[in-house]
C-alpha cells in the first residue's frame, strides 16, 4: 500500500523529500497543527510544526534520527 500523508480537522503528518546516498535511504517527516484562521474556501491551512531527518539501515530496518525541529518544543 503506498504512502499517504495524515491529515484530520487538527493536524498533519507527512514523509517528504525520500533520497537515496551511499545505499541508504534518507527521508523527512514533517508535521504540524491544523491553523483554521488560513483556511481558503475548501482548502485547510495547516503550519509546520516541525521536522525531522532520518537515515534508515537496510540491514536492521531501524531508521536513525539525524536532526529535528520542533517549533512547539
Amino acid at each position: 500500500m503506498p504512502w499517504r500523508p495524515y491529515y484530520d480537522d487538527q493536524a498533519f503528518g507527512d514523509v517528504k523529500n525520500v533520497e537515496c546516498a551511499d545505499g541508504a535511504p534518507f527521508f523527512s517527516i514533517v508535521w504540524g497543527p491544523r491553523n483554521e484562521a488560513e483556511d481558503i474556501g475548501w482548502r485547510e491551512a495547516c503550519d509546520l510544526g516541525g521536522v525531522c531527518v532520518y537515515r534508515k539501515d537496510l540491514a536492521t530496518g531501524m531508521a536513525e534520527a539525524l536532526y529535528s525541529f520542533n517549533e512547539y518544543q
